[in-house]
């Protein structure tokens, strides 16, 4: 959400009962850029450093920066790519449809699996029959950031237990932005003003 020049940058939790509780929010001046997640992650790990640690998943779209910007200010958390804006890309990208032996079909089955020894499994069954461009695609991501059962994998060679509960933060985020209505429809460019009625809006949530 942009305030003219101004860009709200924000990071939830989800509770036990599936609900989303406010970690850090900020109104940060410019485009949504790294420059202005660095900011933002700087801010969010001083007030809760717990956050750099090898059992924090951080589940986001593919934002420019933001990938950089996590693996710069916060090294041992996992950025995992959302799982809906992962398939739409699929879709927009490498084409195909949802069709059995598409990309969109087999980044599915591959995000089922339940251990990694089943995606390597899949992958030595389905593989030969996949379309180059797909798999090339895929490739394009590392496994522990795409496939829950690769990112729980990860952190246990790490010493880690990860317990992946979600896989989007599309629902999450369409929940915030009703959430925020009322600052959405202010037309101001006062970061202060705006801030201050997010903050009223959080704790009245």
């Amino acid at each position: 959400m942009n305030f003219g020049k101004y860009t709200l940058y924000s990071c939830y939790g989800i509770t036990a009962n599936c609900n989303a509780f406010l970690v850090a929010i900020g109104i940060i001046f410019g485009n949504e850029d790294k420059h202005g997640w660095d900011l933002f992650w700087k801010f969010a790990v001083k007030h809760h450093p717990s956050l750099n640690d090898n059992r924090i998943t951080i589940i986001t779209d593919q934002q420019k920066g933001i990938t950089e910007s996590l693996q710069g200010v916060l090294p041992k958390a996992v950025n995992f790519f959302c799982s809906f804006h992962r398939r739409q890309n699929i879709l927009q990208y490498v084409k195909g449809g949802k069709s059995d032996y598409s990309c969109h079909w087999f980044y599915n089955v591959l995000v089922g699996c339940g251990s990694m020894s089943m995606i390597d499994r899949k992958r030595h069954d389905i593989e030969e029959f996949m379309d180059e461009k797909a798999l090339r695609y895929l490739g394009l991501v590392n496994d522990h950031q795409q496939y829950p059962a690769a990112r729980v994998q990860f952190g246990l060679d790490q010493g880690a237990e990860v317990c992946m509960f979600q896989r989007s933060s599309a629902s999450t985020a369409e929940s915030m932005n009703a959430a925020h209505k009322g600052v959405r429809d202010r037309t101001a460019v006062d970061p202060i003003n705006s801030l201050l009625l997010l903050l009223k809006l959080e704790a009245r949530r």
